[in-house]
């Protein structure tokens, strides 16, 4: 039986670029017209969809760290994985937002199923040829360096993203950790107890014994 958090991971993922093919179809519309409000209803209920497995992951991954049922290094990598969905989210997002020309988001995302596994992201091969390019305005070249200063914002907030959900992992680990060993000492004190009413009760058999002998 495969893991389901994996499979429900590449559904997520297959939604993603379903999504993306969504809006560059709506953009194919005159913006306002209906074909465009019909695409536009599908991909924000699309969303919604993708929103919520994406969150549903997240849920998954810290009860299994929580509960020790994967390993450290699964946890980091499949923590890694959904940081790769955030960040596609985040093209999405980009991607409705330059609704006016189709143009510019395929400079900005490019062919699907990109070496990058970002949904084709090729504004670094699109600077190199505007530079060699003698023909491309100074303004091209510094909005397309604007546009590489943006991704790696978002490569360094996607990290910090990485950095802050391992300590609340960790922090969530370290209370689960206390709380069993609440447990244990719960159990270590009735234990005591008990065995200290078995020693009270031996005296009692002891001495009831002598009596019996006694008599």
């Amino acid at each position: 039986m495969g893991d389901s958090w994996l499979s429900a991971y590449d559904a997520c993922d297959r939604r993603g670029h379903g999504i993306m093919e969504k809006i560059n179809e709506r953009d194919l519309h005159p913006r306002g017209s209906s074909l465009y409000q019909k695409a536009s209803a599908n991909f924000r209920t699309e969303m919604m969809k993708f929103d919520t497995e994406l969150e549903s992951l997240k849920q998954e991954l810290v009860q299994s760290a929580t509960q020790h049922r994967l390993t450290h290094s699964e946890v980091d990598r499949r923590q890694v994985m959904i940081d790769k969905l955030i960040t596609k989210k985040r093209r999405i997002d980009q991607a409705a937002k330059h609704d006016d020309h189709t143009g510019q988001r395929s400079d900005l995302f490019g062919p699907f199923a990109d070496d990058d596994g970002l949904w084709g992201s090729r504004a670094t091969s699109s600077l190199q040829q505007d530079v060699t390019n003698p023909f491309t305005s100074i303004g091209d070249i510094q909005q397309q360096q604007r546009h590489l200063i943006r991704e790696q914002d978002e490569g360094l907030d996607a990290l910090s993203g990485v950095l802050n959900r391992q300590k609340q992992m960790a922090i969530d680990i370290g209370n689960e950790v206390e709380s069993q060993n609440e447990l244990i000492d719960d159990i270590a004190d009735h234990v005591d107890t008990t065995n200290q009413r078995l020693i009270t009760e031996t005296r009692h058999v002891r001495v009831i014994d002598k009596k019996s002998n006694t008599c």
